[in-house]
């Protein structure tokens, strides 16, 4: 049946702590039973499965050469329709509840002393990811994508889920003959880019193949009844990544055991299942870090931690390198303070030593400040608001040593794939655009690697809700001071510093400042204000707000504003310049086709295809957002275009047409005779060509973008005319993109008519 609540179901699995968990754990078992349906998006899956209930076909078991398992296009008629305008997505309007005039916060006051040394900073603690069982991992192309992103912040690892049941990669089948087959094509494509990116995955064992007993829905998280042929499983899984040349992997036993939604087993069960797996984890790589058992949370009625550690304290050969768990802090997800800032790290210490069993490495693979993946647009996750109370939690953290790994989830939004806000826990957009709390990482990326003393004071920093951290980097003798104001009260930052270095022959110390607040490096205020089209919108980056030269006097006193929910990274480096160094940046072409009206020949009309989503700037091809088709058809020569108004007379230069790519149909529907013209009117005989291709042919591999470049001109309009089209797999033939854009020399935009 077909479930459609008041409003969206928004908790992410069952993290969630405090007396709201079993109630949320109660209405999503109930809710997983059933389909969702969103108010503007196709229907899909609820909870942590991300089950990949969209308008396809279910995927077909599959056989030993098959690399990606298509899904059908939905039917449609092949008729012409009337050329339709786009309809540009509507940003959210802010329409905040007024509040009365506060009073600014008496100053933070923050003293460091460069010269006395804590300790090593080690920024692996931090910056390390958690990719949960979102939709849009089905396409391949999705996560590999924002890789680049992820590794610019000096992100660390990466953990995987979904490794072992059907929702993505299928690596798991049974023969005919009664035996287990093995496909590990497409989990290649999740995991061997990470490591190609400079960065190393952490792979969670999760969840049962279908294969093992396919006694229908809900089997998975079933523990296995053979235990001979899951450590089969397990040990093919090992051996595969060895026999690449990767061993030494961090591999997590289960997710979240304690929650019956994903584990329908007691603790003897997943005892049984941990020490099976980790046997022949080891049997296959002794150097394998092994562990679990990621419980939702460690104080949960279902933990399994503590039945585990008390079975390992009796059976001292059963491997164990590492215990984790998961931690949400604010499980309410209103946003405000305070939140549970211990990380339960006591609580996970005591058992360690109850046990006798410490010292183990502690990871925290699922860490954010809620659960709520949908709490709407402009939620604290999606703003500089979250950043802040995001450093809050960080600084905590260090407070703990005993924990040696934070994973937050998630790298990158994509519970709703087709909106690029909707209060989801990314650090990026699901297509790609910097949220504040990346840009938070980005400044911990550039912290040094040696803690130095700094004392802060003043009002309201209880729980370290405002407060400051200092290092050092030993290279270049930069200190670093990031500070905080968790408030929705401005104040200001009485910063004193000594003992600073001017290092041989340098004379100066040049002062850099990076600041996040509502209107610096907070990617939702362009978002709101309805800019579309930059590469990097003005207020999305992490750039400076000042680089300026001071004496090198070994001390330095400044006062700086903190606004409302605001973070400040400044960096004092050691010069032999009176004046600020300033690397230039890069200049980047405008697309001048976001958001803009879009017309065709003829449309495939789905909640999958339309005009808009040619120019919603998704350059891959995701459920509910697959970009725009031509209505398919048995003819491959039968004709279609395509065309865009760009609102003005523009420069251009360049056309990029990203195919589309998931699962399946990757390069599917991209022409093969076409032209790409431009007009500065839409009418027959303005349409002048600027490319021309006969039996075009993709670069391998023919899903990535495809480059048109021509002599710059001043042109309105642009128009993809295509007289023979790509094959659509055995659906026909069409015109398919997942993203158009144009560019040119400018890199502002015109003024829009």
């Amino acid at each position: 049946m077909t479930y459609t609540p008041s409003r969206p179901t928004n908790v992410k699995g069952a993290r969630v702590q405090r007396h709201s968990f079993w109630l949320v754990v109660t209405l999503m078992l109930l809710v997983t039973a059933c389909t969702v349906v969103d108010s503007d998006a196709a229907p899909v899956s609820t909870g942590e499965w991300q089950d990949v209930i969209t308008a396809t076909a279910p995927v077909a078991t599959p056989t030993p050469t098959t690399t990606a398992t298509a899904t059908l296009i939905p039917a449609t008629s092949t008729a012409t329709p009337t050329p339709q305008p786009t309809a540009t997505e509507v940003p959210p309007t802010l329409t905040p509840e007024p509040t009365p005039t506060l009073e600014p916060l008496r100053p933070l006051e923050v003293v460091v002393d460069a010269n006395q040394i804590i300790g090593p900073f080690d920024k692996g603690l931090i910056l390390n990811g958690s990719v949960g069982g979102y939709m849009p991992l089905r396409n391949f192309n999705w996560l590999a994508g924002h890789l680049p992103q992820l590794a610019a912040i000096d992100m660390e690892m990466i953990r995987l889920d979904h490794l072992m049941d059907e929702a993505f990669y299928r690596v798991v089948w049974r023969h005919t003959d009664g035996t287990l087959r093995y496909d590990f094509s497409r989990l290649n494509r999740a995991v061997v880019p990470i490591f190609q990116s400079g960065m190393e995955p952490l792979l969670s064992l999760s969840y049962k193949p279908e294969a093992l007993e396919p006694a229908g829905e809900g089997t998975r998280a079933l523990p296995p009844s053979d235990m001979n042929e899951w450590a089969e499983v397990v040990r093919t899984y090992v051996g595969h990544f060895r026999d690449m040349g990767y061993t030494g992997l961090y591999w997590e036993v289960w997710n979240e055991p304690d929650v019956h939604l994903f584990f329908d087993g007691g603790p003897e069960e997943y005892v049984q299942l941990y020490v099976t797996t980790a046997q022949a984890i080891k049997e296959v790589d002794p150097t394998a870090r092994v562990g679990g058992t990621a419980d939702s949370s460690i104080t949960s009625p279902g933990a399994k931690l503590q039945p585990l550690l008390a079975h390992i304290q009796a059976n001292p050969e059963v491997p164990l390198d590492f215990v984790s768990y998961h931690d949400y802090a604010d499980p309410i997800g209103d946003g405000q303070p305070p939140f549970m800032l211990d990380w339960k790290a006591a609580d996970v210490t005591a058992l360690l030593a109850e046990t006798g069993l410490a010292p183990r490495e502690i990871l925290v693979t699922e860490w954010h400040l809620t659960p709520n993946m949908t709490a709407g647009a402009g939620a604290t996750v999606d703003t500089h608001v979250g950043a802040a109370a995001a450093a809050a939690r960080i600084y905590n953290v260090l407070q703990y040593p005993e924990i040696t790994r934070l994973f937050i989830f998630s790298p990158v939004d994509g519970y709703r794939p087709a909106r690029i806000f909707s209060g989801d826990l990314g650090l990026v957009t699901v297509n790609g655009r910097r949220k504040a709390t990346y840009n938070l990482f980005e400044m911990i990326s550039y912290l040094g690697d040696t803690r130095i003393d700094a004392h802060f004071a003043g009002e309201a920093t209880e729980e370290n809700a405002s407060g400051a951290l200092a290092t050092r980097d030993k290279g270049s003798g930069t200190v670093a001071i990031l500070a905080w104001n968790y408030w929705d009260q401005a104040r200001t930052l009485d910063l004193n510093v000594t003992g600073l270095p001017t290092g041989e022959g340098a004379q100066h110390l040049q002062i850099t400042r990076y600041l996040i607040d509502a209107d610096h490096a907070n990617y939702y205020k362009d978002y709101v204000a309805g800019l579309r089209g930059y590469p990097v919108s003005p207020s999305e980056a992490l750039l400076p707000v000042e680089r300026s030269v001071a004496p090198g006097a070994g001390n330095l006193v400044r006062r700086y504003g903190l606004a409302p929910h605001s973070v400040m990274l400044i960096l004092l480096t050691p010069s032999d310049t009176p004046e600020p160094t300033e690397p230039p940046g890069p200049l980047l072409p405008f697309n001048y086709a976001a958001g803009q009206p879009v017309i065709g020949s003829s449309a495939l009309r789905t909640h999958e295809w339309s005009a808009a989503k040619l120019v919603n700037e998704m350059r891959h091809s995701l459920p509910n957002t697959l970009g725009w088709s031509s209505a398919l058809t048995a003819d491959s020569n039968e004709a279609a275009w395509i065309q865009v108004d760009l609102g003005a007379m523009v420069e251009i230069d360049t056309v990029r047409l990203y195919p589309r790519d998931d699962a399946g149909y990757e390069g599917d529907g991209f022409p093969v005779d076409f032209t790409i013209q431009a007009a500065t009117e839409a009418a027959p005989d303005q349409w002048e060509i600027l490319v021309a291709h006969n039996n075009y042919q993709p670069a391998e591999p023919g899903h990535r973008v495809q480059v048109f470049t021509f002599p710059p001109g001043e042109y309105r309009y642009v128009r993809i005319h295509a007289t023979r089209l790509g094959a659509v797999s055995d659906r026909g033939y069409a015109m398919q993109f997942a993203e158009l854009e144009v560019t040119g020399t400018g890199t502002h935009p015109p003024p829009r008519e």
